[in-house]
C-alpha cells in the first residue's frame, strides 16, 4: 500500500479491499445521527468518515493509518510530497521566553514533537497537552 503524504492531506493507493477496510475502520456513527436522518440522502449509514471513499485522509491520521497497516501485515510505502521544509532544531529560549530548566518537562514535549517519525519519514507534529500555567506558547514556540 503506497501512501502520498501532502502537507494537509494523504492519499491511499493500492488495494481496493484495503482502502474499503480502512473506510469502514476509520468511522463513527455521528452524535446526531437519529436526528440528522431525516435531512441526509437516502441511504446514509449515519457515520462520520475519516478515510473518503477515494482514500483521501488527514495528515493528522498518517501515524494511525499506518499503524492499522502494518497490524494488519500490508506493506507500507510512504511517498512524501510535502514541501521542504527546515529540519527543526529545538531551542531553549525564545526571545524573552526562557524554558523552564528546574523541570523537563517542557523539553521532553518539545522533544517528542520535533524528533516525531512515521516509518522512516520525519513528521514534526503533535499535540501539547498540559495544564494551566505550564508554559505551553512557549513549548510551541520552542
Amino acid at each position: 500500500m503506497e501512501i502520498i503524504v501532502n502537507n494537509n492531506k494523504c492519499k491511499l493507493e493500492g488495494d481496493l479491499k484495503v482502502r474499503n477496510r480502512l473506510y469502514d475502520e476509520f468511522a463513527i456513527k455521528h452524535p446526531s445521527a437519529f436526528f440528522l436522518a431525516k435531512r441526509m440522502p437516502r441511504g446514509w449509514d449515519r457515520k462520520v468518515h475519516y478515510v473518503t471513499e477515494a482514500g483521501y485522509f488527514a495528515t493528522g491520521l498518517l501515524p494511525d493509518i499506518v499503524n492499522k497497516l502494518e497490524e494488519w501485515g500490508e506493506d507500507v510505502e510512504l511517498d512524501d510530497m510535502r514541501l521542504d521544509i527546515p529540519k527543526s532544531v529545538m531551542v531553549k529560549q525564545v526571545g524573552e521566553h526562557i524554558l523552564r530548566g528546574d523541570r523537563r518537562y517542557q523539553y521532553h514535549a518539545i522533544d517528542s514533537v520535533v524528533s516525531n517519525k512515521v516509518g522512516d519519514m520525519e513528521f514534526p507534529m503533535g499535540v501539547l497537552k498540559a495544564a494551566t500555567n505550564a508554559g505551553k506558547t512557549t513549548m510551541a514556540a520552542g
